[in-house]
């Protein structure tokens, strides 16, 4: 009976080394978050900042703020919309952002022999940040573009109204796309405002995968974002809102000229995760998310009663 109370425990501890001797984690003196895995199947590395700051910090006004922020950073880096993708193809890498409902991140891929000015690019981007008007108002278009795309997909249309549904009144804290009404209306100085909150290295991570040596990876971190200041937690003063429960079921029903029905169960669920940035996993309180099953059948055979 005791060897079978103690195999789980030796099981957990044997992955849990394996994991460790995988994963390596150090934290800068500012703050930042520095997490390692290597993996030198091919000549690759990643490398990857993650800042804790996706749609759950919007106000009801701010809709699509987070979102906009990443575009616009990679637009104004050195003050040229193409410069970021233009020193990544000379590391002969690849490079995009993606902003969440609770992260935002950066990212380059390239050749495992470049990822040391990999990472200096992507400190560049996030530590010296310089946006105009000019820069908000040239972007601003992009981003509504990418919304009328998203909205004009039926099941990206359906997906949206869904999740408003679902979230009711804390909407604007899961909107990562905003609206126009909202896009229009954020400023330079809401922009900024987010930079100085946000963008801090207590508040960030920098995850590095692939074919590179840890140890390095701990010193190029320590001398690319070392002058990187840290500032006080930004939700210490400014802690997110409990989002209110659902009071009951609610159908949601999107028409569209389609040739296929798309119907989906959507239900709220509570989750620490932080998306892929795993490393901003620290001590903050169960915050909801939401999970969905969904299914598609041909319109033919779709009826009310089906």
């Amino acid at each position: 009976m005791l060897a079978h109370l103690l195999l789980p425990l030796w099981v957990s501890a044997t992955l849990q080394s394996r994991l460790d001797s995988v994963v390596r984690r150090k934290t800068l003196p500012n703050g930042l978050e520095v997490i390692v895995v290597r993996n030198s199947a091919v000549p690759l590395a990643t490398a990857l900042v993650a800042v804790h700051n996706g749609a759950f910090t919007q106000d009801s006004g701010d809709a699509g703020l987070a979102h906009m922020y990443e575009h616009l950073l990679f637009h104004s880096f050195r003050n040229s919309p193409d410069a970021f993708a233009i020193e990544t193809t000379r590391l002969k890498g690849a490079s995009n952002g993606e902003t969440s409902a609770e992260v935002v991140d950066y990212y380059v891929m390239v050749p495992s022999e470049n990822v040391v000015p990999a990472i200096g690019l992507l400190a560049d981007l996030v530590m010296k940040a310089r946006f105009s008007n000019g820069d908000l108002k040239a972007e601003r278009k992009v981003v509504l573009d990418e919304l009328q795309r998203h909205l004009s997909d039926p099941e990206g249309d359906l997906d949206r109204q869904v999740e408003r549904t679902l979230w009711g009144s804390a909407w604007h804290r899961k909107d990562v796309s905003g609206d126009s009404a909202s896009l229009q209306g954020i400023s330079l100085d809401r922009l900024k405002a987010t930079y100085a909150r946000y963008y801090v290295p207590n508040n960030a991570a920098l995850i590095v995968t692939g074919d590179v040596d840890p140890e390095r990876i701990f010193t190029v971190a320590e001398d690319k974002f070392g002058d990187w200041k840290s500032a006080p937690n930004p939700f210490a003063d400014r802690p997110m809102p409990i989002i209110p429960p659902l009071e009951r079921t609610i159908a949601v029903m999107v028409a569209k000229d389609v040739l296929d029905v798309r119907t989906c169960s959507t239900s709220r669920s509570s989750s620490r995760s932080m998306g892929r940035a795993s490393g901003l996993i620290r001590a903050q309180p169960m915050r909801p998310m939401c999970s969905s099953t969904c299914s598609t059948i041909p319109a033919r055979r779709f009826s009310a009663g089906s």
